[in-house]
């Protein structure tokens, strides 16, 4: 009777450890499957990201080569409208993708791109501002959105014809819109520049913390 009872008993702590280790097997599956499905949605918003500044950097471009040479009244008619239309959907898109970037690699790393907690602030173009193309929110806040929202002002007025100011003469006022126009160019050049600086910057945090996660990275070992 003992040794059934033992055979019984022997049976049943085998059958149960087959289903603990079983069940632990599982487990690691399904945390290996969450991780790779993870990672897939991580490295699919890094690429979204990518594309998105590409193509604003592309679009600012272009909008400053058309900006060249033309009328103010030339600029808005056709190259302003143009890009107006391209900035509402990249804009809209920007902050869709925002809440995956903070999912899968943190609100530092979205605050970079756009700050949602300042998207109702007064635009860029404050005409009754004394830089009218000053970004707007806490100085410390700077992001892409409000790069790009700064060049598209600063391009918009290096179309514009300044007025002859009262008092002054006409060289001066030569003079001083040839300065003005300098300044706007100066503006221009640094903002594309730092646009370009700072898209490079988000990629790489990006592969590091994609790195971070796990994703696979090829290592070079030098001979």
């Amino acid at each position: 009777m003992s040794d059934t009872v033992g055979t019984i008993c022997a049976a049943i702590i085998a059958s149960a450890l087959t289903l603990f280790g079983a069940l632990h097997l599982q487990n690691q599956q399904i945390g290996v499957a969450q991780q790779a499905k993870f990672l897939d949605g991580a490295q699919a918003t890094a690429q979204e990201t990518s594309k998105l500044l590409a193509d604003g950097y592309r679009e600012l471009g272009k909008l400053r080569e058309e900006a060249e040479g033309k009328s103010s009244k030339e600029f808005m008619s056709e190259p302003e409208e143009n890009y107006e239309k391209f900035y509402q959907g990249w804009r809209q898109h920007l902050i869709e993708n925002q809440f995956k970037v903070i999912r899968y690699f943190g609100k530092d790393m979205a605050d970079m791109l756009l700050h949602l907690d300042e998207i109702d602030i007064s635009p860029v173009d404050n005409l009754g501002s004394p830089d009218p193309c000053s970004a707007p929110g806490d100085k410390d806040s700077g992001d892409m959105h409000k790069i790009a929202a700064q060049l598209s002002c600063y391009i918009r007025f290096s179309t514009i014809k300044f007025d002859r100011m009262e008092g002054e003469s006409e060289t001066d006022h030569v003079a001083n819109t040839i300065h003005r126009q300098s300044e706007i160019e100066n503006s221009v050049r640094a903002l594309m520049e730092n646009y370009e600086i700072n898209y490079v910057i988000i990629l790489r945090k990006m592969d590091s913390r994609l790195t971070e996660l796990g994703m696979s990275k090829v290592a070079v070992v030098q001979y």
